[in-house]
This record gives C-alpha cells, structure tokens and sequence, in this order.
C-alpha cells in the first residue's frame, strides 16, 4: 500500500528540528485483527503519548488482514532515538509479552512528510454566500464541527481535534489559517501532535505565528506552510517530569519580556493543577508568578492572555446551605491575574463551566477591558458584572467595539426542541439598559466559538463548520442610540 505522509519540511530545514514519521508501521496479524487493533489503542498508544510520540492514522486492510498506520515524533532528538529511549522505559519493558504474538511480520519505514492536502474543496476555501437577510459564506465544512477560532490581526485560525473512527486512531489537531480579510486560505491544512496557538510576540517578526508544546520545548511555526521557525528548549517547572503534560500555552510580552504560561498537570493528583511561567527571553522559568488550582469537573483547560491579564477556568468546592441540609458542588470559575507580575486579580463566578478546548475572552474595547464566557460578562480589574440580571441560554459571548463603542456579540441557544434555532443577537454595553437585538440569521447546532470584530465581522464555530457574517457597526450603532 502506498501512503503519502504529510509534513510541511523543506531543504533548509533538515539540519533542525523536523517532524520525524515511522509510517507506514505495517502489521499482519493472524486472524486477530480487531483484537490487536483494540490492543493497540489501550495498550500502546497511551504510553507513547507519554515520551511525546503521537500515534496519527490507522487503517485495516480486512481482505489481507493487515494494520497500516503512523507514527510520529516532533522533538530535538529525532524519531529514532526518541523511540530508543520509549523501548528502553520501565512502561515498554511492563507491557503485556503477548502483544507480538499477535503478530507474523512487521515492516516499519522511515519517512518525512512534504505536504498535507486539504480534506476537500469546500473545507478550505470560500463558498458562494448564501441567499436571505444577512449573508452567510460557510468557511469550513461540517468535518470542522466545534473548530476552535483564533484571531491575530486579520489572521483567523480554525483547528480542531482529528476525530477517531472505525480503524483510524489519531492523536493530531488539524489547522488552517485564513486571511479574514480577504477569506482565503493562507496555506494548507497541518497537522500537530498537540494544541496549537496562533501567537503575535514582537521578537518573532510583524506577523503571526503558530506555538505548540512538543516533548519538552515550545515549538515556533509559520503559519503559511508549518516549516519550523524556532525551538525554545523548556527548563523544568512545578512538576517534577522533564518532558511536560502540558494541557494548555499562552504566550505574550508584558513589561520587556517574552512570557510563557504552562497549564501542567501534577503530580499530585488527577484533579490537581499547575499553571508555570517561564521567561523566553533567558531560558528560566519565574517561580514567583506561578500558582496551582483544582479541576474537578470537566471543564476547558485553555489559559487567556490578553491586554494585561491571564484568565485561567477552574473550579472550586463551594457549600451551599438549604433550609435544612447542605450540600458541596464543584462550582467553575475563572480565576483572573495580572500577566506582568501573576499577582491575584480576583475570580468570576460561572453560570456553566467553560467547555472543554474554548477560551475564554478578555477584550480591550472603548476604554474598557471585559472578560466573556457565555452569558457572563464582566469588566476588568473590579469584575463588575455588565448586565443587572443575566441574559438566559446563552452558548457563548465575544465582546468587541463597533462605531466606538463596546458591544458584546452573543449566541443564545434554544431552551428546548420546541423553540425556534438558536439566535445570534448584540447588546450595547454602554447603556443602563442594554438592549438585546437578534439579527436575521438561525444559528447551526451546537454553536461552540465565536469572533466578532470592529468591521461587524462574526465568526461562529457550530457542528455544521465554520460561519462568517458580516453586520454594519454603524447602522447597528443608530439603531441603538445610547
């Protein structure tokens, strides 16, 4: 079987830290095939995520009774002697001795991926504008379903987890950059073994750039093709590994200095959590501005850093008394510091946790600076709620400034079956009595991300893909005189 493997590489770039595949990693089992599939995932790939090793796409080949698959490495060291140090780990040597008896043969071949094709037509370029009263042009395709957005500049990111299916395991997060601008691609769809981070630093040039985590160092890419920009080795921080389980990044430049943010896992337990800071610039992580926190529910892991402050979602055990017993919940929140020195801010009391891979919003909008999730919106620093009594159902919230004034862009869902599509609607912020209006366009389900701009740009992430809109700020502004 023939298979082209996938990674942005170029001449240039061998002698650096290119992505390493072993693929494809053929196995012909005896007449056992779905069992050593399921083996497979349970028993292998677990401890090969855990040396930074991401097992991609799998494939059975029934009629020859063969597994075709990947695997692939992003580190310094290179495959070969990363999968060195994995065979010789206390995790391979206690690994079931039966697993090679599922198999007659294995071929493995080493290969470095030159190019990634999109999915399809449509997932990666502009469709015709739909016809109604406001105008929609579907970016992505439903295969994008719940795409996390980002925005630099007039960069706009879509990424999303690689789903698994029959016969195909992956551990990779696709994405793909537009220019919002114009809505079109600015390169092709690439693929990472972990989240990746549309960043714009100052000292990595005028545009932005792509930061993931990789087997213990922070990895810079071009956002046009994915070819590797630069590798920053990670010093250990409040955990004790040298390779980190990082869940989460943020990167930023506060007060002269490149700051990384680390959402880690600890050792501690499975609830517990470190957020460490590590100053770019030299090399050296800052154990004055780190702190840890508790996450007993399934809620996002996505740090926020913008305009001065880190926002950071968590959850807290909170008592609450009835008339004749009590209860403890594992309440959310986020908890808010300042991003130049980690000192405490306060925390914002959440409605619904903030759902897992989204972030939540800090935006810097007519002389004010707010912090959004869902139908919770409050002003920074004194964490002051906007509305005297909270907007209902309320999916997810972006806060912007149209015409010079601060307006939050709002997803309202549906409170049942029964009711009409959810709603896309704008409320003034500058008022006593902000007004909601619901503009003319039925949400998709399962709206997940939102974008608005100061042009009356909307983005909307939903399970049917990717969404863009555009509003007049200033016919919206006069329609809704302060």
């Amino acid at each position: 079987m023939l298979y082209w493997c996938s990674t942005t590489t170029s001449p240039s770039e061998r002698h650096r830290h290119d992505r390493h595949h072993a693929t494809p990693h053929l196995d012909r089992p005896r007449g056992l095939l779905d069992e050593w599939v399921r083996r497979w995932q349970e028993e292998i790939v677990p401890p090969r995520r855990g040396f930074g090793v991401s097992p991609g796409a799998v494939w059975i080949d029934r009629e020859r009774d063969r597994l075709v698959g990947e695997i692939s490495y992003d580190g310094p060291e290179g495959f070969a002697e990363r999968n060195r140090v994995y065979r010789g780990s206390p995790q391979r040597e206690t690994m079931a001795p039966d697993l090679e008896d599922h198999l007659v043969s294995t071929e493995v071949h080493e290969v470095t991926r030159v190019h990634r094709p999109c999915p399809s037509p449509s997932a990666c370029g502009r469709t015709e504008p739909t016809e109604g009263p406001m105008q929609e042009i579907r970016l992505l395709d439903e295969r994008w379903n719940g795409a996390r957005l980002q925005l630099v500049k007039d960069t706009l990111l879509a990424s999303v987890e690689a789903e698994s299916g029959p016969g195909l395991f992956t551990d990779d997060w696709l994405a793909v950059p537009f220019d919002l601008a114009g809505l079109r691609p600015l390169g092709p769809v690439n693929s990472f073994g972990f989240p990746v981070h549309l960043v714009g630093l100052p000292s990595l040039g005028p545009a932005p750039v792509l930061a993931s985590i990789t087997s213990g160092t922070l990895k810079i890419t071009d956002v046009r093709d994915g070819a590797v920009l630069k590798i920053f080795p990670l010093p250990r921080t409040g955990t004790e590994e040298r390779f980190h389980v990082v869940c989460d990044l943020a990167l930023g430049h506060h007060r002269g200095r490149d700051l990384l943010f680390l959402h880690e896992e600890s050792d501690r337990g499975p609830y517990h959590r470190w957020v460490s800071v590590v100053d770019l610039t030299v090399g050296e992580p800052i154990p004055d501005m780190a702190f840890d926190h508790y996450r007993y529910r399934e809620i996002s892991e996505r740090l926020t850093l913008q305009h001065g402050y880190l926002a950071c979602p968590t959850t807290e055990e909170v008592v609450e008394f009835q008339a004749d017993d009590f209860s403890v919940i594992d309440k959310p929140f986020i908890h808010v510091r300042r991003a130049d020195d980690g000192s405490w801010v306060g925390k914002v009391s959440l409605h619904t946790g903030v759902p897992e891979g989204r972030a939540a919003e800090i935006a810097h909008t007519a002389g004010h600076t707010y912090l959004a999730e869902a139908g919770d919106i409050v002003t920074l620093p004194d964490l002051e709620p906007v509305f005297t009594k909270r907007v209902p159902w309320v999916a997810v919230s972006r806060v912007t400034e149209w015409d010079g004034r601060p307006v939050a862009v709002l997803v309202q869902e549906r409170a049942s079956s029964e009711e009409l599509p959810g709603r896309l609607c704008h409320l003034f912020l500058d008022t006593d009595h902000p007004k909601k209006v619901d503009l003319p366009w039925s949400v998709p389900p399962e709206a997940y991300d939102l974008l608005a701009t100061p042009d009356g740009t909307i983005v909307v992430s939903s399970a049917e893909g990717v969404h863009v809109l555009n509003v007049d700020p200033a016919e919206a502004s006069r329609a809704n005189p302060r």
